[in-house]
């Protein structure tokens, strides 16, 4: 009889070659920790109010009164223009106003006088009137009268018609010195608030013409307190607010740091740049924060205690854009919707969706899918 041997090679072809093998994956256990997002951007330093300073006359620079870095206040005369042609301007419609006034005073008189004239003769007209009723008098008598009464209500009114004339011309001579006046004050440049003087622009003996080199003759910078400004990308613009505290750094300064807070925000990105501009006013009275000088500004943008906190890496984006994390529960993945909070540059804070002590896979190019089976390994951390 012949029996049917098999090769043992045969046998090993019901064996699967390769057995699956569970993935070993990096997990981070969930866990509660404070977490603060900053931004750290270039300050700079401005004054809190800077004044250009020109004229509107057209002179001599009679007297410079203060040079660059000298400390004034407000109110103090910066320098005087010589400015003679509006000085005879002014003393001329003076006179004019003068005269006009003194023949105000004529025809107010003359105005007097025809009304104490036409009350008498309306008086007598009146009388006359009466008693040409019963004949008295002549008819013509009673005319002659009337006539008389009506001429000097005439002599009334032409005097005050002659007396608005010159009371008129008085105004428009009184406005001319004003005006002539308004631009002498021109000719004196004086500081608009308490300050240094940081640009003179002329010299004395300099002649300034209106139009020509006179809106830049001085500047006056208010340096206490100065104005730190910072720009802050659109990133990180959203939580900034009012009352943010910041950590001011300049070079000039050496290793001294200022600490500050956020004064004021322009609310909006810029349009060109995406950037909203923030404003730390900081006092200055030693004068030692300089105008123009740059540094960097450090602001707390938000501070959460007891934030539930994961590496970036371990949240991922679903294809509708949702984020997830995969939450390890007896060696099996579970894909969790979650949100999210703010972030640190490193970690970013899960908001809902996770509690503490839950593990989650961290940081991995892999991909994984609902109930997959998985082997845990803590991640570094």
């Amino acid at each position: 009889m012949t029996r049917l041997r098999f090769a043992p090679f045969l046998a090993l072809a019901f064996i699967p070659l390769f057995a699956e093998e569970t993935p070993v994956v990096p997990t981070i256990t969930v866990a509660s920790s404070n977490v603060v997002r900053t931004t750290t951007q270039p300050a700079e330093i401005i004054p809190h109010f800077e004044a250009r300073l020109g004229t509107k006359v057209s002179g001599t620079v009679k007297k410079l009164h203060f040079d660059i870095g000298d400390l004034v206040k407000k109110g103090d005369v910066l320098l005087e223009i010589d400015a003679p042609e509006l000085i005879k301007a002014r003393d001329a419609y003076a006179a004019v106003a003068d005269a006009e006034r003194a023949n105000l005073a004529e025809t107010e008189a003359d105005v007097s006088a025809m009304q104490a004239n036409a009350d008498a003769t309306e008086s007598e007209y009146k009388r006359m009137a009466e008693v040409a009723k019963s004949g008295v008098v002549s008819p013509k008598a009673r005319d002659e009268a009337e006539q008389r009464f009506k001429s000097a209500v005439a002599g009334v009114q032409k005097a005050k018609a002659q007396f608005a004339s010159v009371n008129a011309a008085v105004r428009v001579a009184e406005a001319r010195i004003a005006e002539a006046q308004a631009l002498l004050d021109y000719a004196t440049l004086q500081a608009p608030f308490d300050g240094v003087v940081t640009h003179r622009g002329v010299d004395e003996g300099d002649f300034i013409t209106v139009g020509e080199n006179n809106t830049d003759m001085m500047t006056v910078s208010q340096m206490n307190p100065v104005r730190v400004i910072v720009h802050v990308p659109e990133t990180d613009a959203r939580f900034l607010t009012k009352g943010d505290a910041a950590n001011l750094s300049f070079s000039h300064l050496g290793q001294a740091n200022i600490e500050a807070k956020v004064t004021r925000t322009s609310g909006r990105l810029d349009a060109h740049t995406r950037v909203m501009t923030a404003e730390i006013e900081v006092p200055n009275p030693d004068m030692k924060l300089l105008a123009g000088a740059f540094g960097s500004a450090t602001i707390t943008l938000a501070e959460v205690k007891d934030a539930l906190m994961l590496p970036q890496g371990a949240i991922r984006v679903d294809e509708k854009g949702g984020t997830t994390a995969l939450v390890v529960k007896g060696g099996t993945v579970a894909i969790t919707p979650v949100s999210i909070g703010i972030d640190d540059g490193v970690s970013i804070q899960v908001t809902s969706g996770l509690s503490a002590g839950d593990v989650v896979i961290g940081p991995t190019l892999e991909r994984f899918s609902e109930g997959q089976k998985v082997q845990t390994q803590a991640a570094a951390q």
